[in-house]
Parts: structure tokens; C-alpha cells; sequence
């Protein structure tokens, strides 16, 4: 059984490396399509591209920045 654990989980770290990042992504695009796009019609529906642009490029400067900030933490505190 944890030969198959160990499998699963690397079977997992090969498609999802920060799970902080997918998980805020996945909410994201939930967000979109079940509560705004419902709403949009018509022309409405590019102010859905962008905002969906807008969001997942936050999302990735928020996790870069805590990558970022992670890794200068551990230079200290090895240096």
C-alpha cells in the first residue's frame, strides 16, 4: 500500500508542483463560470477574458512572490 501511495504521489508532483497555485487557479476559473459568465451575454462576455487574464496573472505574481520570498529566507538562513 505504500508502494502505491508513493506512486500516486509522484504521479501527482509531476503535473502539480505548488498546490497553493492550482488550487487558487481552479477556484478562479470556478468563480468565473458558475456566479459571472451566467450573468454575461452578448459583448459582455470579452469583459470575462479579461478578467479572467487579470486574475490568473495575480494568482502567478502572488505565487511567484512567495516563491520568491521563500527561497531569499532559506539563502539567510543558510548564509
Amino acid at each position: 500500500m505504500t508502494g502505491l501511495r508513493l506512486i500516486l504521489r509522484e504521479l501527482f508532483s509531476m503535473f502539480v508542483d505548488d498546490v497553493s497555485f492550482s488550487l487558487a487557479i481552479v477556484a478562479w476559473t470556478a468563480f468565473l463560470a458558475l456566479v459571472l459568465l451566467p450573468a454575461m451575454t452578448g459583448a459582455a462576455t470579452a469583459f470575462i477574458g479579461v478578467l479572467f487574464f487579470l486574475g490568473c496573472a495575480a494568482i502567478l505574481m502572488i505565487s511567484t512572490w512567495r516563491a520568491a520570498s521563500k527561497t531569499a529566507k532559506d539563502a539567510t538562513r543558510q548564509g
